[in-house]
């Protein structure tokens, strides 16, 4: 499908990755596995790292394929790296991939959208990769960023950067969770990144959707 739920996220002088999101997004990712792998509506929330929300100002700008937006009010999803961003008018109608209910397994072929590096982009970068382990749980260097539920992925050609936190990833069509940290020892980038699983956490997702409406 088309990368147009996938956003850049700004504030200040800090941005990331995100996607659109409803709540008719995730109850349908609850109904049966069936052809269909996403849905048309007009989503008044974003998901995207949590770790972003740390150093967001008043207003949080959003920009994506042909729209423009802004937020001030989100909710962090508790014990990992997940938010969610409530917009303060809804986007226009676009496609939106649904959750997968399940985990990543290893040797699954990802995609991985996001707006790292690309300061102008309408669109984002799509990411290719492969699940490398399921991961219980992992800290950042900086002991303040914790995924609870992720995996690992190993991303080539391209190669997950700062920015692209938030975006999501995904699976045979479904979204599995969202780009969380990179392992970049000394400074230097690798193809690992790890990714904060959504499967885990769709009723905590469904329940900060209530908080923020």
């Amino acid at each position: 499908m088309r990368s147009t739920h996938t956003v850049r996220i700004s504030s200040g002088r800090h941005y990331a990755s995100g996607m659109l999101l409803t709540k008719r997004q995730l109850i349908e990712s609850f109904k049966p596995a069936g052809l269909v792998n996403h849905l048309s509506d007009r989503a008044s929330f974003i998901l995207t790292a949590d770790h972003f929300l740390r150093d967001v100002e008043k207003v949080i700008r959003v920009r994506g394929h042909n729209f423009t937006a802004t937020a001030s009010t989100y909710l962090s999803v508790f014990g990992t790296d997940v938010g969610i961003i409530a917009l303060d008018v809804k986007a226009p109608t676009m496609q939106l991939p649904l959750f997968s209910t399940q985990v990543l397994k290893p040797g699954m072929l990802t995609t991985t959208y996001g707006f790292g590096g690309r300061h102008a982009g309408r669109l984002p970068r799509e990411i290719t990769g492969r699940v490398i382990t399921r991961i219980p749980s992992s800290l950042s260097k900086n002991g303040i960023t914790r995924v609870t539920h992720g995996a690992l992925i190993y991303n080539s050609p391209i190669k997950a950067i700062r920015g692209d936190s938030g975006g999501p990833l995904l699976a045979n069509g479904r979204v599995y969770g969202v780009q969380s940290m990179i392992f970049d020892p000394f400074r230097k980038t690798t193809r690992i990144a790890t990714i904060a699983s959504t499967a885990e956490h769709l009723d905590s997702l469904a329940r900060a959707i209530d908080q923020l409406s």
